[in-house]
């Protein structure tokens, strides 16, 4: 299905020439898809990237209580080789988005009325809204063994894994729960609690919106951010 509809979108997106797009409200798309189904329209909302998806919420308030009703699925063509999300440079910024509306095309878990075929987005004035960014941790393996991390987080159910090899950081959106380190014969040898408490939140660096964490051979400990300047985060797209 996902093939099939990057194929549909650059076929539409190369087929089609330069046509005047109508400035519509939001709320008019998503009450009455079919009206605009084929059009090539224009849409401001608050853009979310991440990965592969971009999200488009009505405004603020839609984004924080993810209000599926005041949503839009926003599907995109990839330049073939691309590692990332070309348009990741408007994460988190209120944007004008033209495109055509498909109601073929039902979001990224096939539920959605209808999707909006990108074919440019705006960034508008303003600042990006940070407080809607995850807060991140940040795993550096200071064993001599490859390592497991599960993380449960709390008041949900669900775990996370992930792998680490010796030297290497591991990095995750981390909420309140804890973690624990485990060897490949799933052995746990460490643990920590996520997030740290307030008493201790001189170890949340508040520009990145992350805490840092080492891993020893019998204990995962917080790092103070002045201590992990030298880490190597990798990407660091929205939050330096």
């Amino acid at each position: 299905m996902k093939n099939f509809t990057l194929i549909y979108v650059a076929s539409i997106i190369g087929l089609t020439p330069p046509l005047f797009a109508a400035e519509v409200q939001f709320d008019d798309v998503i009450k009455n898809p079919s009206r605009f189904n084929h059009q090539r329209v224009t849409v401001t909302g608050l853009a979310e990237v991440q990965g592969d998806t971009f999200d488009l919420w009505r405004d603020a308030r839609a984004c924080k209580e993810v209000d599926n009703k005041h949503y839009m699925f926003v599907a995109q063509h990839f330049p073939a080789g691309a590692r990332r999300n070309p348009c990741e440079y408007a994460n988190l910024h209120f944007v004008k988005v033209t495109g055509f509306i498909e109601t073929s095309i039902h979001g990224h878990l096939g539920m959605d009325p209808c999707s909006l075929v990108l074919e440019h987005v705006e960034v508008l004035p303003g600042p990006r809204l940070k407080q809607f960014l995850p807060i991140l941790g940040f795993f550096r393996n200071e064993t001599v063994k490859k390592i497991n991390l599960r993380a449960y987080w709390r008041g949900h159910d669900g775990t996370s894994s992930f792998g680490i090899p010796p030297g290497n950081i591991d990095c995750f959106a981390i909420e309140k729960g804890r973690v624990e380190a485990t060897t490949v014969n799933d052995k746990t040898f460490a643990q920590c609690e996520l997030i740290p408490p307030r008493l201790i939140d001189q170890f949340y660096d508040r520009q990145t919106k992350a805490y840092y964490f080492r891993i020893s051979e019998n204990r995962i400990e917080p790092v103070l951010p002045q201590n992990a300047r030298g880490w190597n985060r990798g990407y660091m797209s929205g939050r330096d």
